[in-house]
C-alpha cells in the first residue's frame, strides 16, 4: 500500500534516509544528522510529497520530494526528489513503480508541471531504466567538488 507519510512514520523514514544517505557521495565527507532527516520529512509532508510504501504492514520504501515554483517562471510548479529509497526486501517487486506512479498523481493534483527524479552515481542501473519506462527523460548531470 502506498500512502502519505505521517509523523508516526518518522523513525522509520529516518532509518531509510540513513541507508539512502550512506550510498551518496556526500556521506564520505559529512555525517547525516538524524534531526535533519526528520525535519526534512516533516517539511515535505507539509510543503511537498512524502510518501511511504507498506508491505505486510511494514514501511519498506519512501519517496521524499519538494514542490517549489519553477526556477524561470513562477507561474509553474516543479517537484524535485530529495530521497527515494526501496529496502532490499522490496526490490524487484512493483513497490518502486507504484510509489513513483502515486508521486506523479499527487504532484499532478497539486498542479506540478515538471516532475524531476534523480539517479545517483551509485544508484542501480535499474533506476534509470524504470524512470525511462515511466516516461521520464534524462535532462542533466550533477558534478560535485568538496571545498574544504
Amino acid at each position: 500500500m502506498i500512502r502519505n507519510a505521517t509523523h508516526d512514520d518518522i523513525p522509520r523514514i529516518v532509518e531509510m534516509a540513513q541507508k539512502f544517505y550512506e550510498q551518496t557521495q556526500h556521506a564520505k565527507h559529512a555525517p547525516m544528522k538524524k534531526e535533519c532527516a526528520a525535519g526534512l520529512a516533516i517539511i515535505t509532508m507539509q510543503q511537498g510529497t512524502m510518501l511511504v510504501a507498506e508491505k505486510d504492514g511494514e514501511v519498506v520504501a519512501m519517496l521524499c520530494a519538494f514542490v517549489d515554483h519553477f526556477t524561470f517562471n513562477d507561474e509553474f510548479l516543479m517537484v524535485n526528489e530529495l530521497a527515494f529509497w526501496v529496502d532490499e526486501s522490496a526490490r524487484g517487486s512493483s513497490v518502486a513503480v507504484r510509489l513513483l506512479k502515486e508521486a506523479r498523481r499527487v504532484c499532478k493534483a497539486k498542479g506540478v508541471l515538471f516532475f524531476n527524479m534523480a539517479a545517483l552515481a551509485t544508484s542501480p542501473d535499474v533506476t534509470g531504466r524504470i524512470y525511462k519506462a515511466m516516461g521520464l527523460e534524462p535532462i542533466a548531470s550533477i558534478y560535485m567538488q568538496v571545498l574544504s
